[in-house]
């Protein structure tokens, strides 16, 4: 459903448009949130999307601030870089714990 309605308000479609990024970020919202809870799901892309568009840009800037200019640390790192990572991590740990937490049925 969300397709069609991207299809019919921009008239384009392209395989490009959902990239690896935004796959990997909407497996990580049903599994954090939980496949079969809507409101779980929900949970999940706000705690997602928060954290991708909210906190890394905003820590990234406070981190630039304090960055020792001085010392041969080298650049700023950026923290865009580790969001598959983040993402990877979210994943593994959340299937670690239900899993765990299945088997004590």
């Amino acid at each position: 459903m969300a397709g069609a309605l991207y299809a019919s308000s921009f008239a384009y479609v392209d395989p490009d448009i959902l990239s690896f990024h935004w796959t990997a970020m909407l497996l990580t919202m049903v599994i954090l949130g939980g496949a079969g809870s809507v409101p779980g799901v929900m949970l999940g892309t706000m705690l997602i999307i928060g954290y991708d568009k909210l906190f890394i840009p905003r820590f990234s800037a406070l981190l630039a601030l304090f960055w020792p200019r001085d010392f041969f640390i080298g650049a700023v790192p950026d923290l865009r870089g580790t969001s598959f990572f983040n993402f990877g991590l979210i994943l593994y740990l959340t299937v670690l714990l239900r899993a765990r937490k299945g088997k004590g049925k």
